[in-house]
């Protein structure tokens, strides 16, 4: 008798022990988790060659160079549309490309995203846009043509994990 109930407290021992360990894991993991700092990135992180086109009408070539400048080329089958280059201002986590002639095909504010390692500007009208591409698996893309955003040359190639972020580290599509 004395040895059964032995095993019955040995059993309940162990079993404690079992639920502390789990439960000491849970913690463990969980504050590693938790505690991971978000990457905000910069706007240094978005220089470089971005494409937007469908290939059936006019595409736009955009360099976000790295001492706050942009060169904006607007072509056509016809050839050059217009082109543009001047500064680039950033504030509250928009890319605002401003010119002396504010041109009617001129895009004025642009939403840095990057999704996963693909690096994209948005028009922030077309915000709403992107992101139903998104949902409908339009976005994203595994060519340069398509889509209403500007992608960096070659991302179209690198996964894009996760949720679209902003700049500031939200999600652009909620």
């Amino acid at each position: 008798m004395r040895t059964s109930s032995w095993l019955r407290r040995e059993k309940r021992f162990l079993l404690l022990l079992t639920m502390l360990g789990i439960v000491l894991l849970l913690v463990i993991v969980g504050k590693t988790y938790i505690s991971q700092p978000v990457k905000l990135m910069n706007w240094q992180d978005f220089q470089g060659d971005y494409f937007l086109g469908n290939g059936l009408g006019i595409i736009w070539d955009l360099t976000i160079k790295p001492e706050q400048k942009f060169q904006l080329h607007m072509g056509s089958d016809l050839g050059t549309v217009a082109e543009y280059t001047s500064s680039i201002v950033i504030t509250n986590g928009q890319v605002l490309l401003s010119t002396s002639e504010n041109g009617r095909w001129m895009p004025q504010t642009l939403i840095p995203v990057q999704w996963g390692q693909r690096h994209y500007l948005i028009l922030k009208e077309d915000i709403a846009d992107f992101c139903e591409w998104r949902s409908k698996g339009l976005e994203p893309r595994k060519t340069m043509l398509g889509s209403i955003a500007y992608i960096r040359i070659k991302d179209w190639d690198l996964p894009a994990e996760g949720q679209p972020i902003t700049l500031n580290g939200i999600s652009l599509c909620r």
